[in-house]
């Protein structure tokens, strides 16, 4: 199955919309994220982009792509003020995080603000990407509904 990608403006609107809806506002996340549309624009062509909201559910293994893609930008914050470290683990893979994750995202403790990972190039995922939240660094352990967070991610075609 393929993505489905979009005009980038669209994509531009709904990064944009995601940190709005994030409080407390964090300017520097909003600069990053139009920086990283300047340079897609002026040197990629403005790709079409697909942006996938996604939170990582009690646990569970969170589908971002089921089809080979290229990751922009990952932006992520946890929900809560919770005081559980957390550990975003993505992983190319179409269902399911594998033991040999491919990014490994620590979320501090009592840092509810935006992680952004940028990938201005676009790291490429041959078989689609799937994501979970844990509370170990090697993923046994996955992050109770307490902990967990919500994100953006930014694709598009390989």
């Amino acid at each position: 199955m393929a993505i489905s990608t979009q005009d980038i403006n669209l994509a531009k609107q709904k990064a944009i919309n995601f940190l709005d809806g994030i409080s407390p506002k964090d300017p520097a996340a909003s600069m990053v994220v139009a920086a990283l549309f300047q340079y897609l624009g002026q040197h990629k062509r403005n790709p079409d982009l697909q942006a996938v909201t996604f939170q990582t559910a009690n646990g569970a293994d969170t589908v971002i792509a089921d089809a080979a893609c290229r990751l922009y930008a990952l932006l992520y914050t946890k929900l809560s003020t919770s005081t559980t470290a957390a550990f975003l683990q993505v992983s190319d893979h179409a269902s399911a995080v594998q033991a040999e994750e491919e990014i490994r995202l620590e979320i501090e403790a009592t840092n509810n603000k935006v992680q952004i990972l940028l990938f201005p190039h676009g790291k490429v995922y041959g078989t689609g990407i799937t994501l979970i939240s844990a509370t170990t660094a090697a993923g046994g352990t996955r992050s109770a509904a307490a902990d967990i967070g919500s994100g953006l991610a930014l694709i598009g075609a390989p």
